[in-house]
């Protein structure tokens, strides 16, 4: 299957189960995406919070296990392999303080897997650095990054984590991560 029919299924799959929690009916395609990936979120209600009205979260309130994007999504989406349909505010995003801080962090805890000559690549693109930077604080954060760059090394696992466990003692960004998902969703749908 080529990269553009499985990213029109993941968008298809998202967008049925987004209208089947009662809700989105009026929502575009970026926004179904935007919910997805809130809902894999460690926090996703606060994210949901920022990204949506009062209306959507009593409707999704619970089901963000139901509504989470799945790893195949994701790689659809988001995956080495993808390009985006367009990037705009990409850049303009990822060099917001809150994120180039965590991105300065992540490239360090990620030294292993950069180090590599392809996952290197994939992570000089500020599209893939942006999209690792949303892994970062979503639940199954090793396979999307492995998914994003490539590969994703071991050795960085622990270290991966801390960052993680060291970002949510600390209270996440919420309205950084926010915007990293808005920005992400509209390159892809």
């Amino acid at each position: 299957m080529d990269a553009s029919s499985a990213r029109h299924r993941a968008i298809g799959a998202i967008r049925a189960r987004v209208l089947a929690a009662g809700t989105g009916g009026w929502f575009r395609d970026a926004e179904h995406v935007q919910l997805a990936v809130a809902s894999a979120a460690r926090a996703p209600d606060e994210i949901t919070a920022v990204l949506f009205n009062d209306a959507v979260r009593r409707a999704v309130r619970g089901r963000a296990a139901a509504l989470a994007i799945t790893g195949d999504e994701w790689r659809a989406l988001f995956g080495v392999d993808t390009r985006p349909w367009k990037e705009d505010g990409v850049a303009q995003c990822a060099g917001q303080a809150g994120c180039v801080d965590v991105l300065a962090k992540l490239q360090h805890a990620l030294r292993c897997t950069v180090s590599e000559t392809n996952e290197a690549k994939a992570w000089s693109n500020t599209w893939n650095r942006l999209a690792v930077y949303v892994a970062l604080h979503l639940s199954d954060t090793e396979t999307h990054i492995a998914s994003t760059l490539g590969n994703f090394v071991g050795g960085d696992s622990r270290r991966v984590e801390e960052l993680a466990v060291s970002m949510e003692d600390d209270g996440i960004d919420a309205l950084a991560l926010s915007a990293a998902i808005d920005c992400l969703s509209k390159t892809v749908a």
